[in-house]
């Protein structure tokens, strides 16, 4: 029986080999844009930004001019100089009457709630903001699960487990949305015991706030935590007397420290493949066993960092810019003393739209505002994660601690709490008056770069079209988790399908008289299962891609800001070198370049943050990385440009002119060191991030040790399913971008 088996399978496996190698149809790239675009039109006075100040110029320039409306949709909109600048232009705009959408990431805007409701307050009737990336109606159980008292301990009282598992389903049973039930959607806008504390806390990235709602969040009325005044009433100072008992309680009593490291330890684990397993491993710890069970749960707690990462800002349907660049001083300034990070190097787009794009524009736009099963408001919001305790959490914690010698006194607690708690009113006018502030300092003492010294803008060929293209977190309205890594397009991954597509193409399209490039110049290159596939077929001699050239540029260890990324993708090109050995000489074969960006003195802190890549006569510019993360959990736009030969020839010498510079350089003797010398490279890497991050000392040598055993695991896997992947296993995608979405 066993030899019919291997029989069995040896034909199989065979018979995937041998479709491999069939004769497959030649790509329609056109064909493919029209079926996977959001949008379709010719480039009118189009130009590609390379410079930060020219690109914020001309989004100020956009905001200025318009008349009617304006969207954006940001990842970042950051509460600093420039950010605070463009804010009191959207402002100007909201005064002259014009219509302000404003779509922003939930986990990175969370913490900045106050401020968006300044936005609105002082938009008078025309700004509305949403947040992308809302929790899940089975995330806001867990969290009542867990505030509710009957989850800390699988020992406790199984009859109470069941009591608390009935009252929390008759109250989320009861929920209306309208006259529609809420079960008919996965979200809610119910505050549960503690729950909306529980979130607010998760968001606004506070592990105090969240040990202290699981320890005892049964016993606070989150009514009390909205308090509109420094001087609550009665009922509220009762209530807040009773928050004070809690925290005594939560801080002092043994148990709260231990909670609180556990999420802790939760965050510093981030980075280690499936990053939500560490923060779903803490909250389960705490929910009944039943519960923590619970599949549609998991789910979404596994895809619970689904980003919005748009960038893009169009007005009055006409005038588009769209590219990599978020709005903060990192994206819109050159280096300065104002900033203290990074500077990034980026690309944006812009153009005017004729009717036919600006009216599939904007329903694209609707289309992302209007997803409730993500998309919250500001008011729904403060119903299921309301911040009043966390942006007073610090006040709370001072007055614990002033009455710390008068143990069980809540009313010292409740009396401190009250006269210095900063009322929702106060902290909007508090941020107004922060963005007039930092706009005028932007005025005044930033000093952009003269023009002549700027880098290039480069014009776009009149006639040229632009696809515009998205990965979304839905098909047919209807949500989704991940991607099929064969057929992205059906899943919403729109992008990834035109990128792989655009790929094969490029080699079928090339020849001696007319040699093809593929370039990616792309900030973080950490190849997801599709793309590493097919960048193995130009390799392998399944596409003839003999008269192309492949090359990859992305940041260096020392230009890039997030260092995690180029330690594993060092271990995925380590394959990819490996297995182009292991291949020989093949006739088929595209030439392969690896680049990185080099650090340059006085620029030490200028990092590659473009997403721009050629596809022979073809080049994509948007906001999509080359990353696993792209592919399975964010939201991302940008354009296929189409009948563009001087400008793609125009950014080709551009690039050339940073290569001879050294600005740019050949590394691809690097990615290609023995395996011994990598695996003692990537462990110094970590030791110089450890060094980076825990300043304090607080890291054990036990505990680094063991950090690098199990980052020496997690490397290892990179490299055998990205070998896996390279040689045609279908399990190795599927397990691979499973394991390493979130990177």
């Amino acid at each position: 029986m066993r030899r019919v088996v291997t029989a069995a399978l040896l034909f199989a496996g065979g018979m995937m080999s041998a479709c491999s190698l069939l004769p497959q149809k030649p790509v329609d790239l056109e064909q493919t844009l029209g079926a996977q675009a959001s949008a379709m039109f010719s480039a009118d006075n189009a130009q590609a930004i390379l410079d930060n100040d020219s690109a914020f110029e001309s989004k100020i320039a956009l905001i200025n001019s318009a008349r009617h409306s304006i969207e954006l949709a940001y990842f970042i909109f950051g509460d600093d100089y420039s950010s605070s600048h463009m804010a009191m232009a959207l402002l100007d705009a909201a005064e002259r009457g014009v219509k302000v959408r404003i779509l922003v990431d939930y986990h990175q805007a969370y913490a900045q709630l106050d401020r968006y409701d300044m936005l609105r307050q002082f938009g008078r009737g025309n700004v509305d903001v949403r947040f992308y990336s809302r929790p899940s109606r089975n995330i806001i159980k867990d969290a009542a699960y867990l505030t509710l008292g009957c989850g800390e301990s699988k020992k406790q009282d199984a009859d109470c487990s069941a009591q608390k598992f009935a009252d929390i389903e008759r109250q989320f049973a009861a929920e209306q949305f309208g006259e529609q039930p809420a079960s008919d959607y996965n979200f809610s806008n119910l505050d549960v015991a503690a729950s909306g504390q529980f979130l607010a806390g998760l968001y606004g990235k506070n592990a105090d706030l969240m040990a202290f709602a699981v320890q005892e969040g049964q016993g606070i009325d989150p009514k009390a935590l909205r308090a509109s005044s420094a001087a609550p009433d009665p009922k509220q100072a009762a209530q807040l007397k009773r928050i004070g008992k809690i925290w005594f309680r939560a801080r002092y009593a043994g148990g709260f420290d231990g909670l609180k490291a556990k999420f802790e330890a939760a965050a510093a684990q981030a980075f280690f493949g499936e990053q939500i397993d560490p923060l779903y491993a803490a909250v389960t710890a705490h929910l009944p066993a039943e519960r923590a069970d619970n599949s549609a749960a998991r789910r979404d707690w596994d895809y619970f960092s689904e980003f919005l990462h748009h960038k893009i800002l169009m007005v009055d349907g006409r005038r588009l810019q769209f590219g990599g660049r978020n709005t903060e001083d990192a994206y819109h300034m050159n280096a300065n003393e104002l900033s203290d990070k990074y500077v990034f190097s980026d690309t944006d787009v812009v153009t005017d739209v004729d009717a036919q794009g600006a009216t599939q524009l904007k329903a694209a736009f609707n289309k992302l505002w209007q997803f409730r099963s993500m998309v919250a408001s500001l008011d729904e919001v403060r119903m299921h994660a309301p911040n009043d305790l966390l942006v007073n959490f610090d006040v709370h914690k001072a007055a614990v601690a002033g009455c710390a010698e008068r143990a069980g006194d809540d009313d010292c607690v409740a009396q401190h709490y009250a006269e210095n708690f900063e009322p929702l009113a106060q902290r909007i006018q508090k941020h107004h008056q922060q963005m007039l502030a930092r706009s005028e300092v932007y005025q005044t003492d930033y000093v952009p770069v003269p023009k002549p010294q700027r880098d290039a803008t480069l014009a776009i060929d009149s006639g040229a079209r632009l696809f515009y293209l998205e990965n979304l977190p839905f098909k047919a309205g209807v949500r989704g988790y991940g991607s099929s890594d064969p057929e992205p397009g059906l899943h919403g991954k729109h992008i990834h399908q035109v990128w792989t597509d655009a790929m094969r193409r490029t080699c079928e399209s090339a020849s001696a008289e007319q040699p093809g490039r593929i370039i990616f110049y792309n900030a973080y290159f950490f190849l997801p299962a599709n793309l590493l596939h097919a960048l193995g077929s130009t390799l392998n001699g399944n596409w003839d891609c003999r008269h192309v050239t492949v090359t990859l540029i992305t940041n260096s260890f020392q230009t890039t800001d997030l260092n995690v990324v180029n330690i594993v993708a060092g271990w995925q090109l380590k394959a990819l070198t490996e297995y182009r050995d292991k291949l020989g000489a093949q006739d088929k074969a595209a030439h392969l370049e690896y680049q990185e960006i080099q650090s340059q003195g006085d620029a030490d802190k200028l990092s590659l943050h473009s997403k721009l890549m050629v596809f022979g006569d073809a080049v994509f510019i948007g906001s999509a990385n080359a990353d696993v993360r792209s592919f399975m959990l964010d939201s991302n736009n940008g354009a296929m440009i189409l009948d563009a030969p001087k400008f793609i020839a125009d950014w080709q010498a551009w690039l050339a002119a940073r290569q001879q510079r050294g600005l740019i350089r050949d590394q691809l003797a690097e990615i290609s060191i023995p395996l011994a010398q990598l695996d003692q490279q990537s462990t110094q890497l970590l030791r110089e991030l450890l060094e980076k991050y825990d300043r304090k000392g607080r890291v054990t040598p036990e505990k680094r040790a063991e950090l690098e055993a199990r980052t020496r695991e997690v490397l290892g896997k990179v490299r055998t399913l990205s070998m896996g992947i390279l040689e045609g296993k279908a399990s190795a995608r599927e397990e691979f971008n499973r394991l390493f979405k979130a990177i």
